[in-house]
């Protein structure tokens, strides 16, 4: 089965009206917040905001955009997620920042590790991962249909 998602993860409660204005999703489990990310919806707004399309690293979207949103959704700890594999086979990343700046960089494989760093308490038999239902999430993609190319 596919899974392919980036996000920005948080503890809740994140500004609802501005994840409105800057249509972006936002699911909320655990008290944890994941507001889902798309490539073209992030080109739209770093348009539209005047910022610079340039990576951080590795991370498709680790750009001044998506940390522009996590500030303006009053984030001061999240991380960035990223995956992309298909029965079991591909990779994920993920980060940890405090108001933009690295508590975790960018690791290959650590999305559990990047969960633990914000707080995220595993349920029993579950993992950081499965504990805040992002297991529950394939794909954003049609969450972003009015950006597609």
């Amino acid at each position: 089965m596919a899974h392919n998602i980036s996000a920005l993860i948080a503890k809740a409660p994140v500004d609802m009206d501005v994840a409105q204005e800057l249509d972006l999703p936002v699911f909320v489990q655990n008290s944890f917040a994941i507001v889902a990310l798309f490539p073209e919806h992030c080109d739209h707004w770093a348009e539209k905001l005047g910022l610079p399309h340039e990576g951080r690293s590795d991370m498709l979207l680790d750009c001044p955009v998506v940390h522009a949103f996590a500030k303006r959704l009053g984030l001061e700890n999240y991380a960035l997620v990223e995956t992309d594999y298909f029965g079991g086979i591909g990779e994920q990343w993920a980060a940890v920042y405090r108001r933009g700046e690295v508590r975790m960089k960018p690791t290959k494989g650590g999305i559990n590790a990047a969960l633990e760093v914000l707080g995220v308490k595993r349920q029993p038999g579950l993992d950081e991962f499965d504990t805040i239902g992002l297991g529950h999430h394939r794909s954003f993609d049609t969450l972003f249909e009015k950006y597609w190319h």
